[in-house]
């Protein structure tokens, strides 16, 4: 059975800032540009680049976390280690598309060639 990732794609302006107030258990990747995060209380400063080592960033922690955009990016919002069957996500896709007329979940434009 074919498996994929419960997550959603998210486009990000160029210093635009994105804010999670619970970020438990999330897994935020970097798949276009580069971010800079900063859970609250936390002295830490996270870059996530696409296409280096540092693309994903994964926390327990209860606490907001703010996402800011160093250029136009393009982030994936999962839940960390969940997986969803392929007929599955069809089936829940087709079901939202169809009773609201767009999508559950956020869906990015797609990329340019």
């Amino acid at each position: 059975m074919k498996t994929h990732p419960i997550a959603t794609v998210l486009p990000l302006a160029h210093q635009a800032t994105l804010r999670i107030d619970d970020p438990a258990h999330l897994e935020i990747t970097c798949t276009r540009g580069s971010l800079w995060l900063t859970l609250d209380h936390d002295r830490r400063d996270i870059v996530l680049t696409a296409g280096t080592a540092d693309v994903s960033f994964a926390t327990h922690q209860h606490r907001p976390l703010l996402i800011h955009a160093l250029q136009d990016s393009e982030l994936t919002v999962a839940v960390a280690g969940a997986q969803i069957a392929t007929t599955q996500a069809a089936t829940l896709l087709d079901r939202f598309t169809r009773n609201t007329g767009k999508p559950l979940l956020p869906v990015a434009p797609p990329l340019a060639a």
